[in-house]
């Protein structure tokens, strides 16, 4: 009974992606309402696993940057469907039923279940998996004043949180950072229903790997480079 209920699952999930990936979001791209710049900076090499890093504006964009390899999942779902990273209290809910095979979650609070919680993404990480995470510990506009950083065009960024980095020090997964623009506009705070006539941009950078011995100086160079990278996208037209 629980292999059928894998299998079901895996189904079930096998057309979801091509029936909301090709069909919805392909057409949202199509026309223009999502525009996605920078795909080619996808590895297509995982060995050491994927770190999708983005900002967060909304809980609207986990599900388009899961679209970023729908065409790797329709060949190979179980390598490729992206796993993520949220907290437990917004997303552990009938909504994202769906996705709950790839959500490693995150309980607040709860020391003990996030070690645990980032010790399976370590071991997903290492059997060469990709993972979308987003490192702000919350949705952008939700930061207090303290933990704002901003782009040379005054786009905004919360300070990240270091999880990221040492997951990379501990996989030397490839890190790509990503910015994600207007979906706070197809989703806004206190919306159910997206908005989906609202254009919005995920841009992709470059990706790279962590150096040196993880030290709390090293985790914080590079947490800093990380910020850098994401807020030089969110000046790109």
């Amino acid at each position: 009974m629980e292999a059928l209920n894998f299998l079901f699952f895996w189904l079930f999930l096998y057309i979801a992606i091509i029936v909301l990936g090709i069909g919805f979001f392909g057409t949202l791209q199509v026309s223009g309402r999502m525009k996605i710049i920078g795909k080619k900076f996808l590895p297509k090499n995982i060995k050491n696993g994927l770190i999708l890093v983005a900002n967060h504006p909304s809980m609207f964009e986990p599900v388009p940057l899961g679209y970023l390899f729908i065409w790797r999942m329709i060949i190979n779902p179980f390598k490729w469907f992206p796993y993520s990273a949220p907290d437990m209290k917004n997303f552990n809910n009938i909504w994202w039923t769906i996705f709950k095979e790839r959500f490693v979650f995150f309980p607040r609070g709860d020391s003990k279940g996030c070690l645990a919680a980032f010790d399976e993404l370590v071991r997903l990480l290492k059997k060469g998996r990709a993972l979308i995470i987003h490192p702000e510990g919350g949705r952008t506009s939700t930061g207090r004043p303290e933990e704002m950083l901003y782009s040379k065009n005054g786009h905004p960024l919360r300070r990240l949180k270091p999880r990221v980095v040492r997951l990379a020090f501990q996989t030397g997964a490839t890190i790509v950072p990503v910015y994600v623009k207007g979906t706070d506009k197809v989703l806004p705070r206190d919306k159910i229903i997206p908005r989906f006539w609202r254009k919005f941009q995920i841009r992709i950078g470059e990706g790279f790997t962590v150096d040196g011995p993880e030290t709390k100086e090293n985790v914080e160079k590079w947490n800093n480079i990380l910020a850098e990278k994401i807020l030089a996208l969110a000046d790109k037209d």
